[in-house]
Order: structure tokens, then C-alpha cells, then sequence
């Protein structure tokens, strides 16, 4: 077992259905080329209190970065599954990770696994093989400020978790109930409200405690598939949209940015408010923009970004950028250009 210490937040996801959401990506080609890794997608990213970075991919597992050098813990010390969609961590320091069969713990020893039930409740999707497994899949997690713990999957809508009580308490909130059955994303707000992405045409959903309040194209939204949500330092909610870039809700309505006001692309996968202010945005297709406010600035393979499918960004504690991909794909931005990483995260894996 290779120990890492963690002490006393973000998350990430996503589902399998963001890797093939039916779009076909640009010309552009990757810069990064890594094989004989058993992983496609740097799929979530976490800074941790330490300052610390964790890394979930699609097949290899769990990696962290101490500022030196990565280390891979997978399956072998552990962890639940190897397929890792979703990074928490909680007020305690646990590190928690969503995978395509269920969730692990790990408080820097050992992991404590969770299996969440195959939820025959919901409306299954036709097609995939197993779409009953789908409902297990966890693809974000979030810690409430009461300290409960909450599963989105993809298919059997969110589970609220308490690790006091383990899985014996564990309350379902699906499409039957008021919520959606595909989360792809959760938040909560200053006030205490949770926010539900939804990634089965269901815009986004606003949980006070006792109801589910729908907000969907007809109200501004502008589409009904959305990847993810951001707070931003004015209490501003960002949604991140599939195809119509992205919408800022300001506790009133709803302001959209698209490619017509300059954003780079109109599939945004997610949202970052950095430290000094600017907004960075990535994209499935057309790689990174960052905005001051008035101008946007594209960032991409041409720039020496790793990859122009990008799911996610995420700011470290010296204000660089990072960006996990597609291809097996981990760069960082350091305000003059791009440090590729995917063969150090590769060499890691193979140690």
C-alpha cells in the first residue's frame, strides 16, 4: 500500500456520455502523444487543503501530485475502481472518489469503499449493455454544510449519504421524486441551497431542503444538458452548457455568453474564477479561453495545449492553470505557455 498523508474543495465528474456526446471535434490534432496507458481521459482534478493536487482517469486509477513528482494508487491499493469520474474532499480531509462502480474514501492509508444499490426505480436508458450498472456510476459528489455526502450517478439520480450512519442511510432523489435521473453536477450556494446539473434534457434543478425548483430552456437557461456549475466571488452562478456556451444566473435571471459575444466555443465543459479575477473556460472542442471581463483569449493545441477536448480546469496555489483531456492529456498553464505532463502522469502509472 502506498500511503499518501492528507489533512483537514472541488469535485468533477463526468459520465462516459461526455467523451461521446455525438459531436465531432475539430481539425486541430493533440500535441500529446501517450501510449500503452490504460487510460483515455484526465476526466477531474482536485486541490486539496495541503495544496496537493488529485487526478481521476478513465482506467488508471487515482493519481496525486506533491509539487515533485505524481503517484498512482488504483484497484491494487484499494480503490474501488479504476474509472474515476468525481474528487471531493471532505471538512475531515478524506479524499473521496466517484467511480463507474461506486465511491471510495481514503484518508491517506487505506480506502473504505461504498457500493451504492443498482436503482431499479429509475427509467433505464436503452442501449448500453448493463444499463442498470449505469445507475451505480458515481460522476459528482458533494459535501453538504450539515456533513452529508451526495452521489450523482448517471441514471439513478443523487444519493444523500451519511458517513456517520454508512450506507444503511442513504436517501434517493430520482425523476419520480422532483429531481432528474442523470446528475452531472451538484453545488451548493452561500444560502444553503443545492443546485442539480442535469445531463438527461432537465436544464438545472434548485433543492431548498423540501422542493425541486425546474430551470430549463424556457426560462433562459439555454439548453437542457448542462456539464457543470460555478460560484463565482459575487455569488453569480455559472452553468456550463453542452451546445450555447454559458449562462450566469444572478439570483434573478438568466445572462447567456456564446461564440457571438467571443467565447471560443459554445460546448463548455467547465468554469474557473482564478484568484486574480479572469474567468477561464474550457471547452470539448475548441480547447481554452480565458476572459478579463471584456475581451476573451483562445488557448489552444497551436499554443501548446495537450489536447482541444478539455473537461476540466483547476487553479493551484502558486495561480497556474491545469487542464486534464482527452488522449491521456494533463498540461499546465503558467502565464507564458504550456508545461505538457502527460508522460510524467504515464511514467507514474507504470512505476
Amino acid at each position: 500500500m502506498r500511503s499518501i498523508p492528507t489533512t483537514p474543495v472541488l469535485l468533477c465528474w463526468t459520465f462516459l456520455a461526455l467523451a461521446c456526446n455525438g459531436q465531432t471535434p475539430p481539425a486541430t490534432e493533440a500535441t500529446t502523444t501517450v501510449t500503452e496507458v490504460p487510460y483515455d481521459h484526465v476526466r477531474c482534478g482536485l486541490l486539496d487543503r495541503d495544496g496537493s493536487l488529485w487526478f481521476g482517469t478513465t482506467g488508471g486509477g487515482l493519481f496525486h501530485y506533491d509539487g515533485e513528482r505524481f503517484t498512482n494508487l488504483t484497484t491494487r491499493d484499494g480503490l474501488i475502481n479504476d474509472t474515476v469520474y468525481a474528487l471531493l474532499q471532505d471538512r475531515a480531509g478524506h479524499i473521496w472518489v466517484g467511480t463507474i462502480n461506486g465511491a471510495s474514501r481514503y484518508d491517506g492509508r487505506s480506502f473504505r469503499n461504498i457500493a451504492l444499490p443498482t436503482n431499479t426505480a429509475v427509467d433505464l436508458p436503452i442501449g448500453p449493455p448493463d444499463p442498470a450498472a449505469m445507475t451505480r456510476m458515481v460522476g459528482c459528489m458533494l459535501e453538504d454544510r450539515d456533513g452529508y455526502i451526495w452521489f450523482g450517478t448517471n441514471g439513478g439520480g443523487a444519493y444523500r449519504y451519511d458517513p456517520a450512519a454508512g450506507t444503511a442511510d442513504m436517501t434517493n432523489f430520482i425523476r419520480r421524486t422532483g429531481l432528474f435521473d442523470v446528475v452531472q453536477w451538484m453545488l451548493q450556494d452561500s444560502t444553503g441551497t443545492i443546485w442539480f446539473c442535469s445531463w438527461d434534457n432537465g436544464g438545472v434543478a434548485r433543492y431548498d431542503g423540501r422542493d425541486f425548483t425546474h430551470y430549463t430552456v424556457q426560462d433562459g437557461l439555454g439548453d437542457n444538458m448542462v456539464f457543470r456549475a460555478t460560484l463565482d466571488r459575487a455569488g453569480n452562478l455559472w452553468f456550463a452548457l453542452r451546445d450555447a456556451g454559458v449562462a450566469r444566473y444572478n439570483g434573478h435571471g438568466f445572462e447567456r455568453t456564446s461564440t457571438k459575444e467571443g467565447l471560443c466555443s459554445n460546448s463548455i465543459t467547465s468554469v474557473v474564477q482564478a484568484r486574480d479575477g479572469r474567468y477561464w473556460f474550457t471547452s470539448a472542442r475548441n480547447g481554452v479561453c480565458v476572459s478579463d471581463g471584456r475581451t476573451y483569449t483562445a488557448l489552444t493545441t497551436a499554443d501548446g495545449l495537450c489536447h482541444h477536448a478539455v473537461w476540466f480546469g483547476l487553479e493551484d496555489r502558486d495561480g497556474r492553470m491545469w487542464f486534464g483531456t482527452r488522449k491521456s492529456g494533463l498540461c499546465r498553464w503558467d502565464g507564458n505557455g504550456f508545461t505538457d505532463l502527460s508522460t510524467q502522469l504515464a511514467e507514474a502509472w507504470r512505476r
